[in-house]
């Protein structure tokens, strides 16, 4: 897998969980090759376009460094 551009995510989102949940995020990160925050910031944007279409607004287009 290619490596991300390197890019400033400077807004943080803190979330609680709990470790079976941490264990599970990053073993599917580890999976696919992404750090931890890349495949959170990756799979919560796929979900929120998703919900954006699935009520019939357009959702934001992706720019070119999210890939």
């Amino acid at each position: 897998m290619v490596k991300a551009e390197k890019r400033k995510h400077d807004k943080p989102l803190q979330i609680r969980m709990n470790q079976d949940l941490l264990d599970l995020i990053q073993t599917a990160s580890g999976k696919v090759g992404l750090s931890t925050s890349g495949w959170v910031r990756d799979r919560l944007a796929r979900v929120a376009r998703r919900e954006i279409r699935q009520t019939g607004d357009e959702a934001p287009r992706r720019s070119k460094r999210e890939g």
